[in-house]
C-alpha cells in the first residue's frame, strides 16, 4: 500500500506526525536531507507543505539516526533521501551501511554490504509507506 494522495501537509502537522520539532525540519531541509517539496515558507505567516513521500524520507532518516546516534554525519542522511527520490515504483528494501545507501536486490547484495560494513541498517519501505498512511489517517489526512 502507498501512501494517500493528499495534496499538503503543513509544517507543523509533519512535526507532530514524525516527532520531530519545527527547527529540525528547518535543519534538514537547510542541509539538503529532506525539505518540503509541495511549498517553501516564504516568510512570516506562512507555512511549508510537505507531501506524503517527504513523511516517508524524514522518518526513514529518523531511523538511521536512531541507529547510529543523533550525531550522524548529514552525508550518509543525504544519500538516504538521495536514494529515495531515485525510488520511483522501487518497493522494498533500502538498505544503509557505514558507506552506501542502496536497494537490496539480493541476498547477496546483502551479504556483501554487510560483510563489508561495521553497522547497518534495513529499511523496509513497503511499512515505512504504510505507516505513513496511517499516521495520515489518524489525524484525519488520508484521501
Amino acid at each position: 500500500m502507498s501512501a494517500p494522495l493528499i495534496a499538503a501537509i503543513p509544517a507543523s502537522k509533519v512535526a507532530e506526525l514524525t516527532g520531530s520539532s519545527l527547527r529540525q525540519l528547518r535543519y534538514l531541509a537547510a542541509q539538503d536531507v529532506c525539505g518540503p517539496s509541495v511549498r517553501e515558507s516564504t516568510g512570516a505567516g506562512s507555512e511549508s507543505l510537505y507531501a506524503p513521500k517527504d513523511l516517508v524520507a524524514l522518518l526513514a532518516t529518523a531511523r538511521v539516526r536512531a541507529i547510529f546516534g543523533p550525531e550522524v554525519r548529514v552525508e550518509r542522511l543525504r544519500r538516504i533521501t538521495a536514494a529515495l527520490a531515485s525510488r520511483d515504483a522501487q518497493r522494498g528494501q533500502l538498505l544503509v551501511c557505514d558507506q552506501e545507501a542502496s536497494w537490496i536486490t539480493t541476498a547477496d547484495r546483502l551479504g556483501v554490504a554487510l560483510h563489508r560494513s561495521v553497522a547497518a541498517v534495513v529499511i523496509d519501505l513497503d511499512a515505512l509507506d504504510d505507516e505513513v498512511a496511517a499516521r495520515l489517517d489518524r489525524v484525519g489526512l488520508a484521501a
